[in-house]
């Protein structure tokens, strides 16, 4: 750079994913019984195949849910918050908080969301961006081979900041976008 460093900011975070950079921390307990967890907040009972050390498969988790194609229209309250909680551990698995497996999603993420009043209050964005910050310091060392956390963010930000890289729009006025995050966009 010209003038100094460029890096990631809680500013990008919040303008790129849309995530809250303000509120309550993300602080959670490991101390759980992960099979009673599942099974109390998606109504699923999990194995040893696809619950390994509090991490659950992805596409299990999407097959239980019939990869969120359909609620029936009699669902009541209850099966919602399931299928909500089911959808919002995939986002945090597969996008947010991605590690290397890239097919699991910690479970320590799950009792976040018992309750969606106070799971908005959280600073997702905060959390986020301390989670690229901590993998992109573990790739960075001289035996690092691999590379995980929120990718999809370093690139977006990437193509925001350096145009240079960012594919061209062969349509740029089609959508009007612009309330959106920047991922979206």
């Amino acid at each position: 750079m010209l003038y100094g460093e460029c890096t990631i900011t809680l500013q990008d975070v919040a303008i790129q994913f849309g995530l809250s950079i303000n509120g309550r921390p993300l602080i959670g307990s490991p101390d759980y019984d992960w099979e009673q967890l599942c099974a109390f907040l998606l109504g699923v009972t999990t194995n040893d195949v696809v619950l390994k050390g509090g991490r659950l498969s992805l596409p299990w988790l999407a097959d239980q849910f019939d990869n969120f194609a359909h609620l029936l229209d009699n669902a009541d309250e209850e099966e919602l918050q399931r299928y909500a909680r089911a959808y919002i551990l995939t986002l945090i698995g597969g996008l947010v908080f991605p590690n290397k497996s890239n097919s699991r999603v910690h479970l320590m993420y799950l009792p976040l969301l018992i309750d969606f009043d106070v799971t908005e209050t959280y600073s997702w964005g905060a959390g986020c961006l301390a989670w690229l910050y901590k993998q992109l310091c573990k790739s960075a060392v001289i035996d690092g081979k691999d590379i995980v956390g929120p990718l999809l963010l370093l690139h977006i930000w990437a193509w925001d900041r350096f145009s240079l890289l960012a594919p061209r729009r062969l349509h740029p006025y089609e959508n009007n976008l612009s309330d959106r995050p920047l991922a979206v966009r």
